[in-house]
């Protein structure tokens, strides 16, 4: 089994790579890639993408982060969500699975 993991943000390719080494998980591929529109350069029989979001989810535990939220941003995010998973699909083997 091979694992393939991309982030926009090398903070969390470095910060997997330490976590990765210390699981002492090996078998992967990381690289900083914009999802939008990045290739892997092959396809897959499993795709999780946790695409970006309005972060609603956590307000009960965060509810300061409700003074820092513009209804507005939602268009962009689902925008960009769009934009992740039809670029994600196309990497998608024939009978694999995806979770979005």
């Amino acid at each position: 089994m091979e694992l393939t993991v991309s982030d926009i943000r090398s903070s969390i390719i470095f910060n997997l790579k330490k976590r990765f080494q210390e699981a002492r998980i090996n078998n992967y591929r990381a690289f900083v890639a914009d999802a939008t529109h990045a290739n892997p350069g092959k396809q897959f029989d499993l795709i999780i993408a946790d695409v970006p979001c309005s972060g609603s989810g956590t307000w009960a535990r965060t509810p300061e982060q409700l003074l820092y939220f513009e209804p507005t941003s939602i268009a962009s995010f689902v925008k960009l969500q769009l934009a992740i998973t039809t670029n994600a699909i196309q990497y998608l083997k024939p009978g694999g699975i995806c979770f979005i």
